[in-house]
């Protein structure tokens, strides 16, 4: 559904260049479509099949491949109508089509972002309860490892992290989750090779604070697609679909451009 969704967000031809069809998959990734089933291409056709299930159910947790399998670390679920966060890892052998426990992190955290660079998965920010946080941790080699030269500028919750050609970049969030208009419009990059130099601002997103949007990185452009905004006394979707060029800024001139809006009405979350 997500691949048709995106290629009619993007019909042909769509200015400045046709939408890149491995953009489509990293956004299929980043909106969690490897969390649950596997996806197999027959030539044309694709087809999902049941995989072993988490030990824990939950949501909010961050993830990526490393090594060949897939890590969930943290999130949350809700029992008794109360919300619960963990410090649970679990690690996913396709292969074998089995989970395995993993290095709990150092506290219980959701809703952070997180991005896989360099064969480990690097984590930014998220909460539990009424608390935000800036720090960074890495999972590398089965352990985590806190990073202070990565901490955020600010707290963020809601946030989403994409790698490029050797940077890391940061996409909205908001800094306190019980207040609807700290959502964030920001776009921030790290270094991580560089460990005494923090996070840079860049040109922020067009429009308002996003949360919870779709995020993708491709031969040095960023697109942002969706996500929630600040409306009333909650939040609403959008269906915006911005690209930037990080390309530019080594000659100064990055900027935002919008694109076609995904084919979807703006609904209450």
């Amino acid at each position: 559904m997500l691949f048709v969704s995106a290629a009619k967000a993007f019909p042909y031809p769509a200015p400045p260049e046709k939408f890149p069809r491995r953009a489509m998959r990293w956004i299929a990734f980043a909106t969690g479509i490897l969390c649950v089933g596997a996806v197999r291409d027959y030539g044309q056709a694709l087809e999902w099949r049941e995989r072993a299930p988490v030990s824990r159910a939950r949501a909010g947790y961050m993830a990526g491949v490393i090594g060949g399998k897939y890590v969930i670390a943290g999130g949350s679920d809700w029992v008794n109508h109360q919300k619960q966060w963990t410090d649970e890892v679990d690690i996913f052998d396709p292969l074998g089509n089995a989970w395995a426990a993993g290095t709990r992190l150092p506290e219980p955290r959701s809703d952070a972002a997180s991005v896989v660079f360099d064969n480990a998965l690097y984590v930014f920010g998220g909460g539990q309860h009424d608390e935000v946080r800036r720090d960074a941790l890495v999972f590398r080699k089965g352990k985590w490892h806190a990073l202070p030269a990565g901490e955020l500028p600010e707290p963020r919750v809601y946030s989403v992290a994409v790698a490029d050609r050797g940077l890391i970049y940061l996409v909205g969030g908001m800094s306190d989750h019980t207040k609807w208009d700290s959502l964030s419009n920001q776009l921030w990059v790290w270094n991580p090779r560089s460990l005494n130099t923090g996070w840079r601002k860049l040109a922020p997103i067009p429009g308002p604070g996003l949360i919870t949007e779709a995020v993708a990185a491709v031969k040095g452009k960023i697109y942002v697609l969706g996500g929630a905004k600040t409306g009333g006394k909650d939040v609403v979707n959008v269906k915006t679909a911005y690209e930037y060029d990080v390309r530019g800024n080594l000659v100064g001139h990055a900027f935002w451009q919008r694109n076609a809006a995904v084919r979807r009405r703006d609904d209450d979350v």
